[in-house]
């Protein structure tokens, strides 16, 4: 931070690039007393950082990430953990984010039956937006320990018995039957329609646009989703594909994790996102080509797929082992 010219007057230049001016001439004469403006104008906009309280800090990082070229964390993600994180911390302030405080955080959010990986994540979110508000703030955060590695995939036999599991609950099964199949992620899916996205005839399902306008894939359905699809659509109270009471819905996470307790199955993390990498390592398990992996999961390139699914094919290191086989 320092003070440059610009537009013939002393300016100050913040960490987040914007200028403030100091409303006094650039001359050299004047650079003195542009200096002491420039402490001023600093000091009052470190009391200004340090009266926002966590939750005004967090919506308004999440409303600015449209802004930025490259957000380290998706909108709706970030936003879901706001509202996760605001009953602790919202009415806090960076100066009251301690280590602590933070194991209290820790140790009230395990009681809710959220796991460390979790609580992990949202902490993280948290400190992304304290360092996007004030990148020289005092915040001490603290973590829980990284938690064990999982297989992250469910095996086929997890899947039926979650089939299973899932008997007089259709919503919740055509969900599971869609995220496998399709590879979509559960906001895609949930904005799903019959007249829109489903097409019976050539058996093709749209998924719809991203946030930024971009198209989503357009993926085959298997033949069994096939089946799934015409009986959910013969029963539909409404337009949307997901319903529940005739209504479309915006969660299924109480909902899937009621039939993971039911199988007795370990939902691994998220309940819904799971199924999606499943699809990746079932195919690839299968031999699948990474470029056909890639279309089908919508990856913006091939080094993605590579880099989640390549150890998983049955061809893997396979000309490797044999060049070094001695």
């Amino acid at each position: 931070m320092g003070l440059e010219k610009h537009r013939g007057k002393w300016t100050v230049r913040l960490p987040d690039r914007r200028r403030v001016t100091t409303g006094i001439d650039a001359t050299p004469e004047n650079r003195a007393i542009a200096e002491q403006k420039k402490d001023e104008i600093l000091k009052a906009i470190a009391r200004q950082l340090k009266s926002d309280t966590l939750d005004d800090i967090m919506t308004a990082y999440i409303e600015d990430m449209p802004s930025r070229a490259k957000p380290v964390i998706r909108q709706d993600t970030a936003a879901y953990a706001r509202k996760a994180l605001k009953s602790f911390w919202g009415a806090y302030k960076i100066p009251d984010i301690t280590y602590d405080r933070c194991r209290q955080y820790i140790s009230a959010a395990r009681r809710a039956g959220n796991s460390d990986s979790t609580i992990r994540q949202r902490l993280k979110y948290l400190r992304a937006a304290v360092n996007w508000h004030d990148p020289h703030n005092e915040a001490r955060f603290d973590y829980p320990a990284p938690s064990e590695p999982r297989s992250g995939f469910l095996t086929r036999d997890n899947f039926k018995a979650l089939i299973r599991a899932s008997r007089g609950r259709p919503h919740v099964r055509v969900f599971m039957r869609l995220a496998l199949a399709t590879c979509a992620r559960q906001e895609a899916l949930f904005q799903l329609r019959w007249d829109t996205h489903i097409d019976f005839d050539r058996e093709l399902i749209w998924l719809g646009f991203k946030a930024g306008g971009k198209k989503r894939a357009t993926v085959k359905m298997t033949r069994g989703l096939y089946r799934v699809l015409l009986i959910a659509r013969r029963h539909a109270f409404s337009a949307y594909v997901i319903e529940f009471k005739g209504k479309p819905i915006k969660s299924i996470r109480r909902a899937l994790l009621s039939v993971y307790e039911r199988a007795g199955v370990d939902p691994q993390g998220n309940p819904a996102h799971i199924f999606r990498h499943t699809a990746g390592v079932w195919m690839a398990q299968d031999g699948v080509s990474m470029n056909e992996i890639k279309a089908r999961m919508g990856h913006s390139s091939i080094t993605v797929t590579e880099t989640h699914y390549a150890r998983f094919h049955p061809e893997y290191m396979d000309r490797s082992n044999r060049a070094l086989g001695v």
